[in-house]
């Protein structure tokens, strides 16, 4: 069950708020700590932290 006080959103990108990145209910659903607010992303945590890397130039291999 997701919990309607937090934010859902599709997309996510790691940034100076984030203080964790959680596996949520199920293995496609991530929950996302920051500072002032909590956010379930619509993807699995290997995903957003890929694409973050990807995003900065990089790559969670590389």
């Amino acid at each position: 069950m997701i919990d309607t006080n937090k934010m859902v959103v599709e997309d996510y990108l790691i940034n100076r708020f984030t203080m964790a990145i959680l596996p949520g209910e199920n293995r496609y659903i991530t929950e996302v700590l920051e500072l002032e607010q909590d956010l379930t992303v619509g993807k699995r945590p290997m995903d957003v932290i890929d694409q973050s890397c990807r995003y900065f130039g990089s790559s969670y291999n590389g």
